[in-house]
C-alpha cells in the first residue's frame, strides 16, 4: 500500500498501476481515489496512474489541519516531487480542478504538461452579472451547517443527485460510505473554503493545452464550462449529454476514450 508524508507530517495514500508518461487524478470534495476504479484500469494500459487519497479521504491520515485548497495543492506539489514525476498529465475532477488552479496559483506549470478539467466551475457561490455559480451563499453556509449536525442525510442527498444511471443499493451504499469517510467537522471547513474559492483571475493564465469534460445533466453549470473554453487558450470542451457529475464512473468507456485521445 504506497504511501506518501507530507511536509507537515500527514501520510497520503495513493494508488498507482502501469508505466511510462504520467497521468495523475485528483478526486472531489469528500470522496477518494476509488472513484476513479475505471480509469485506474483502463488507462494504467497506456500510462503511469497515479491516484492519490485527499488528506482526510479514503485511506489517507485524518489530520487536525489543512482542509484548504492552498495545503492540498502543496500535498500535490510534494507527491509529485517525491515520486519524481515529470511531464504530468493532471486529471481533476470537481474540487479536484480547483486543487489544480490553486497549485497554478501557487507553483504554476512546474512538472505538468497537460490539464483535464472534469466538471467544476470556477466559482461555486452565485454572483450577480454571470452564470458560473451554482449555490447560494445562505446555500452553502447550511450544507456546512448539516455537516457538522446531519452528515449522513446531507451526504445521501449529496450522492442522489450526482447519479443519473439507476445505481443498485450496493452501489449507492458504497458512495455513501466513501463520502462519510471524511468526518463532518472536516468535511465542513473544506466546503467552507471550496465555497469561498474564485478561480477567474487564475485560470486565465493556463497556459497548458486543457481538455475540459462536462456533463450534460450536471449541476455543474454548462456556462461555466463555457468559460473555461473561452479564458483557456490552448483548450477544447467535451460534453457527455446523458451524464451528470458521475459522467467518469457512469459512462467510463466514453470518458477514458476523450482522455486517452487527449494524452496521446
Amino acid at each position: 500500500m504506497p504511501e506518501f508524508t507530507t511536509s507537515d507530517g500527514c501520510r497520503l495514500h495513493f494508488s498507482e498501476a502501469g508505466s511510462g508518461r504520467p497521468l495523475v487524478l485528483i478526486h472531489g470534495w469528500a470522496q477518494s481515489a476509488e472513484l476513479f476504479k475505471h480509469q485506474i484500469s483502463a488507462l494504467s494500459q497506456r500510462c503511469r496512474v497515479v491516484a492519490p487519497d485527499l488528506r482526510g479521504h479514503g485511506l489517507s491520515e485524518e489530520p487536525g489541519h489543512g482542509y484548504r485548497l492552498a495545503r492540498l495543492a502543496k500535498d500535490l506539489f510534494e507527491l509529485l516531487a517525491a515520486l519524481d514525476l515529470r511531464e504530468v498529465n493532471l486529471l481533476g475532477w470537481s474540487m479536484g480542478c480547483a486543487v489544480i488552479w490553486s497549485y497554478w496559483d501557487l507553483f504554476g506549470p512546474r512538472r505538468l504538461a497537460r490539464l483535464i478539467l472534469v466538471d467544476e466551475s470556477p466559482r461555486l457561490l452565485k454572483s450577480p452579472g454571470d452564470d458560473l455559480g451554482y449555490r447560494g451563499l445562505d446555500e452553502a453556509a447550511d450544507i456546512c451547517r448539516r455537516l457538522r449536525q446531519e452528515q449522513p442525510e446531507l451526504v445521501k442527498w449529496f450522492v442522489e443527485g450526482m447519479l443519473t444511471i439507476e445505481a443498485s443499493p450496493a452501489e449507492k451504499d458504497w458512495l455513501l460510505e466513501i463520502n462519510l469517510k471524511l468526518p463532518g467537522a472536516r468535511s465542513a471547513a473544506l466546503y467552507f473554503d471550496l465555497a469561498a474559492f474564485d478561480g477567474r483571475d487564475v485560470i486565465p493564465r493556463i497556459n497548458l493545452p486543457t481538455l475540459i469534460i462536462g456533463g450534460g445533466k450536471s449541476h455543474i453549470p454548462r456556462s461555466s464550462q463555457a468559460w473555461l473554453r473561452e479564458h483557456i487558450p490552448d483548450s477544447r470542451l467535451e460534453i457527455l449529454d446523458d451524464f451528470g457529475h458521475l459522467m467518469f464512473y457512469e459512462a467510463p468507456e466514453r470518458f477514458n476514450e476523450l482522455v486517452a485521445g487527449f494524452i496521446g
